[in-house]
């Protein structure tokens, strides 16, 4: 029944969490916002789908994280990123789906290249904006991290440059723009680019000096028989 009436369940998962019942709100809402493989189509971020219409998905979401965020901030993250993680990797094994992400959803951001309306960029905003949230509580940025970190795609480090740009601490921002692998890393261009235009200037001079040694020296070029053949050395 709840799965028909959205908001009667948005509110029931509030409920459950401003009562301290979060086990059994997170058992409802894994329940109601379940995704099941479907046949999914070529080049669509679309391998699995929501058992409700995206909207009422979303705005599930956005009525009833507020209050489980507060009551458990670490496990309503997690909730939304592995979800996230389950439309990424159903889409990405469709024909002619691998690498296809940042062609779905090109910023995290809310941007003009944006122009989907999908379940992915539906979850990309919850967790973009319930990170943020869990990030500007106490302690709450090593939360945030210790959620996003550990998963390997690439939407979640995506994410994470992200909130780094939004309202990371100065050293953590020399950090990542001075990663020579992110930096070069086609899948985090726009969010990389995103935060060296926003926070270079807020880094002193030894720290802005690091980040432009790491964006001068390109990667080194792989040692291929073609350029063997050519005289090609590893040091050239």
């Amino acid at each position: 029944l709840l799965v028909g009436i959205p908001s009667a369940a948005a509110s029931l998962l509030a409920h459950l969490a401003r009562e301290g019942q979060t086990r059994v709100a997170f058992n409802l809402a894994g329940a109601l916002l379940v995704l099941v493989p479907t046949d999914g189509v070529a080049g669509r971020p679309d391998g699995v789908a929501a058992r409700i219409a995206e909207y009422e998905y979303a705005r599930i979401i956005r009525d009833a994280w507020p209050a489980l965020t507060e009551a458990d901030p670490r496990h309503s993250l997690s909730f939304l990123c592995d979800r996230l993680g389950e439309v990424i990797r159903a889409s990405e094994e469709q024909p002619g789906g691998a690498g296809l992400t940042n062609f779905w959803r090109p910023a995290v951001e809310a941007h003009s290249q944006n122009v989907g309306n999908s379940l992915l960029d539906s979850l990309v905003d919850a967790v973009r904006d319930y990170a943020l949230a869990v990030a500007e509580a106490p302690d709450g940025w090593a939360v945030t991290m210790s959620v996003l970190d550990p998963r390997p795609e690439p939407m979640f480090r995506r994410i994470a440059l992200h909130l780094l740009r939004v309202r990371g601490p100065a050293n953590e921002v020399a950090a990542a723009l001075s990663d020579h692998k992110l930096a070069y890393d086609i899948d985090l261009w726009h969010e990389y680019g995103a935060l060296l235009r926003s926070r270079f200037a807020d880094l002193g001079p030894d720290r802005q000096r690091a980040v432009l040694t790491t964006i001068g020296h390109c990667p080194e070029m792989e040692m291929t028989p073609w350029r063997e053949q050519r005289g090609n050395t590893t040091e050239d």
